[in-house]
C-alpha cells in the first residue's frame, strides 16, 4: 500500500488541524516517503524493505497527483465542499476526480474504496 494511503488511514478518525499546516505535512510527507523509496530502491538502506511499493494495489501508482491528494483529504475525513475550497478546485472537479479515482481502483463508490484500502492494509500488517 502506499505509504501517503497508509498515513491518510491511520488518521482518517482523527481530528483535522489547520488548512495550511494540513496541506504542509502532507507535502512534506509525500517528499520523505519518495526520498526512502529512492533509498530502498538503491539497495542502501538498512535491512528488508520497510516502504512498502505502489504496486502493492492496482491503480494506486496510476493516480496523479491532484488525484493523491483527493484522495488523501478523502482519507483523513474531508467531505467534497472543503476538499475544493482547500484545493482551490470546484467541487464537480472534486466529484470528477474522485470518479477516475474509482475507475483505477475498480471501486464504485467511497464506501468501497475505503473498504478496500482497510483491507489491504490489514494485509500488509499481517504481512499475508
Amino acid at each position: 500500500m502506499d505509504p501517503e494511503l497508509r498515513f491518510g488511514l491511520a488518521f482518517s478518525l482523527s481530528e483535522n488541524v489547520e488548512p495550511e499546516a494540513d496541506r504542509r505535512v502532507a507535502a512534506l510527507e509525500r517528499h520523505l516517503w519518495r526520498i526512502a523509496r529512492e533509498i530502498d530502491d538503491a539497495g542502501v538502506g538498512p535491512g528488508p524493505s520497510q516502504v512498502p511499493s505502489l504496486d502493492a494495489m492496482p491503480g494506486l501508482s496510476e493516480l496523479f497527483a491532484r488525484q493523491e491528494d483527493v484522495l488523501n483529504r478523502l482519507l483523513r475525513g474531508e467531505r467534497t465542499a472543503t476538499i475544493a475550497h482547500d484545493m482551490f478546485i470546484s467541487p464537480s472537479t472534486v466529484r470528477n476526480h474522485l470518479s477516475d479515482i474509482f475507475k483505477k481502483m475498480d471501486v464504485h463508490s467511497q464506501g468501497e474504496l475505503l473498504e478496500r484500502l482497510r483491507a489491504d492494509e490489514l494485509r500488509d500488517v499481517r504481512g499475508v
